[in-house]
């Protein structure tokens, strides 16, 4: 998924689509893209409340309305998933957390195999279920 966000010197709406001609599955904006998009209204309370400076160039409100649908998408897609069995592990904190995912994963190992995404590099990793897939679906 493609998020249409203003920047310091370019705007994500520009770049829509070539980011759907460059496989983006789907793209979510503040306004219409020239590409199928989900567009949401553009709030200037949403940039001035609980998403305050989150994106410093975002005058209108359109960054923060993207980033406010992203965390509702996300909520409906972990509540979808939940439901099917699916239990979610969350790792925060401003320290620790590489550590803390590293001791976790060889926690599981005992009971679950799993497979790092395809970049290595990553800090992030996911473990669906009874194991971890690079592209998780509700069957996996």
């Amino acid at each position: 998924m493609f998020l249409a966000l203003p920047g310091a010197h370019v705007d994500g709406h520009d770049y829509a689509a070539s980011a759907a001609a460059a496989g983006a599955v789907a793209v979510l904006a503040a306004r219409p893209v020239g590409v199928p998009a989900i567009v949401v209204t553009p709030e200037r309370s949403l940039a001035e409340g609980a998403l305050a400076g989150v994106l410093e160039h975002d005058a209108d409100g359109s960054g923060a309305a993207v980033l406010a649908a992203l965390a509702k998408l996300a909520k409906a897609v972990a509540a979808e998933l939940v439901a099917g069995g699916l239990t979610i592990i969350g790792i925060t904190g401003s320290s620790g957390k590489t550590s803390t995912r590293i001791w976790w994963l060889r926690c599981c190992s005992l009971w679950v195999w799993w497979l790092p995404r395809p970049d290595p590099s990553t800090t992030s990793w996911v473990i669906p279920g009874p194991c971890c897939v690079p592209a998780a679906t509700p069957t996996t």
